[in-house]
């Protein structure tokens, strides 16, 4: 193999590694991701991003359908609180709302999320159901 085959062999072999790892931590649990990589860190902020494409327009005006926002998924129970916006698994969907207030029940932590667009639309959130955090701006 001549120079020049062996720098592209190499190349691809670089590309297909980073791809490997950018796949296998956005499937990984965040715990896991703390746990290899440390918290607070650029990697591990890379690691726990979690991009969402928006769709429909329940979350307006904060989001817009088709916008690409970038949600956390190493978060921790500090990270909940009034008026932050979540992503959180509803059945087999995911959805977006924003945590009205918290309601203490047994045996785990469950919130109120609504919806901006849709005040009909009232859930009740267990703490295990919440896949991600936005980590901009509050909902106000």
């Amino acid at each position: 193999m001549n120079l020049m085959k062996k720098s592209h062999l190499i190349s691809i072999i670089i590309v297909a590694v980073t791809i490997l790892i950018i796949v296998a931590f956005r499937f990984l649990p965040a715990k896991y991701i703390i746990g290899t990589l440390g918290k607070d860190n650029t990697l591990s902020l890379l690691a726990c991003t979690y991009p969402v494409r928006v769709a429909g327009d329940a979350m307006a005006p904060y989001f817009k359908n088709g916008q690409l926002v970038f949600f956390s998924k190493c978060f921790d129970a500090a990270d909940l609180g009034a008026n932050k916006i979540i992503m959180f698994k509803d059945r087999d969907m995911s959805r977006l709302g924003v945590i009205s207030r918290i309601k203490n029940s047994e045996p785990e932590i469950v919130y109120e999320v609504i919806q901006p667009n849709r005040p009909d639309g009232l859930a009740a959130v267990a703490a295990s159901q919440i896949i991600a955090v936005y980590k901009g701006e509050s909902a106000r």
